[in-house]
């Protein structure tokens, strides 16, 4: 009696058994098969690559920016700065660290009301350069690479301010976003603000000011812009730079030409003269110069003759008349 007992408890117990078994093999089906139809798998280490149309969208929103900060930078410094896009590469945060020099200028920003940080990088020559010509100087570089100073730090806040304006402007016709500045720091390794293996998208552009020449990067962690990523995956070119971009440009450049000082001089007349002749000129001697009182005489914009001009009075005082105006090749 005993032994049929147990017989029966036993079959029971194996038929529970095989009933939980058969149950959590049917659940782990049933997940698998939905995880393949609805969620596709991730690869954290080697993450898909961004696509082609995606990275020309970025590219174009960069080429607009790089327009738009040359021409304010070069008022702002009154010195010619060229900033000109170049090209976009995706590289996990470490890898990008890695390649950076030591020290640099790297500027962390934020991006609302995107979530997240990114950062902004100014090679070591473009930023010395800058720093020297905002100081009084000639823009010339330190013979020695060292860090910065708290008053050159000021400065560079004052600089990114500036062009954190310029590309939340490049962004506007695709989505408002405001760049923010946030931390400034000179060593690379120091950065923690953004995990070593996100995907990241990193917005190379070429810089000369005067004889320097160096690189300007802007790095986008993928996810932050993932909330704009169908919208700028369909943006079509027109949308990003439509015509009256090009010419706010051209105002723009307009602007700032028009605060550039000019050296305006009337010429006379002209003479040649030996060395001999030359050394022996004395006060009160009189040359002639070969020109005719009525014949008009030439205006020399920096060097460049551009008018001709009747010489005469303003009241008290010597003047011109503009009589003609040269070709403006």
């Amino acid at each position: 009696m005993e032994e049929s007992s147990q017989t029966g408890v036993n079959s029971t117990l194996d038929q529970r058994v095989t009933s939980v078994n058969n149950s959590g093999e049917s659940r782990r089906n049933y997940m698998l098969n939905n995880t393949t139809t609805n969620n596709p798998v991730y690869n954290f280490r080697e993450p898909s690559q961004i696509p082609a149309e995606y990275k020309k969208t970025i590219a174009e929103i960069h080429e607009i920016f790089g327009q738009s900060v040359s021409s304010n930078l070069s008022s702002f410094l009154r010195k010619d700065i060229d900033i000109t896009f170049d090209h976009i590469e995706q590289h996990s945060f470490s890898e990008y660290l890695k390649a950076l020099s030591n020290p640099t200028c790297l500027t962390t920003f934020d991006m609302a009301p995107l979530t997240g940080y990114g950062i902004l990088e100014i090679n070591s020559s473009i930023i010395y350069s800058i720093i020297n010509r905002m100081t009084g100087g000639e823009g010339v570089l330190p013979t020695i690479a060292r860090a910065f100073t708290e008053l050159e730090i000021t400065i560079i806040g004052q600089l990114t301010r500036l062009i954190f304006k310029d590309l939340s402007d490049a962004w506007e016709n695709l989505a408002n976003i405001q760049f923010n500045r946030q931390e400034i720091h000179t060593n690379p390794t120091f950065i923690r603000t953004i995990p070593p293996r996100e995907s990241c998208l990193i917005v190379t552009l070429k810089s000369k000011i005067a004889d320097n020449i160096g690189l300007v990067t802007i790095c986008y962690p993928y996810t932050n812009l993932e909330p704009l990523s169908s919208k700028i995956s369909n943006t079509v070119t027109d949308q990003i730079a439509p015509d009256n971009v090009l010419e706010d440009i051209q105002k723009a450049h307009s602007h700032n030409l028009r605060g550039i000082n000019l050296e305006l001089s009337a010429v006379l007349g002209s003479i040649s003269l030996t060395m001999k002749e030359l050394l022996s000129l004395q006060s009160g001697d009189v040359l002639d110069l070969a020109h005719k009182t009525q014949t008009p005489i030439p205006i020399h914009v920096n060097g460049i003759e551009k008018f001709k001009a009747t010489p005469g009075l303003i009241g008290k005082h010597r003047g011109i008349i503009i009589s003609e105006e040269l070709s403006k090749e």
